[in-house]
């Protein structure tokens, strides 16, 4: 899983969901309770794809 502050004071995570193949953006009010959005992030696959050819 990985984890990123905003600047709107807002964390967001990703997941891995093995079953769909795809990963899962969840957005996080501060303070953590309350879910902002959930949705499939498209996008993130590929920057783990660039990232790992990098390395």
């Amino acid at each position: 899983m990985e984890r990123e502050a905003q600047d709107t004071g807002r964390t967001a995570y990703w997941g891995h969901v093995p079953e769909k193949g795809r990963y899962l953006k969840v957005v996080l009010e501060p303070g953590g309770e309350e879910i902002v959005t959930a949705h499939w992030d498209r996008g993130f696959r590929r920057r783990v794809e660039r990232r790992q050819k990098e390395s």
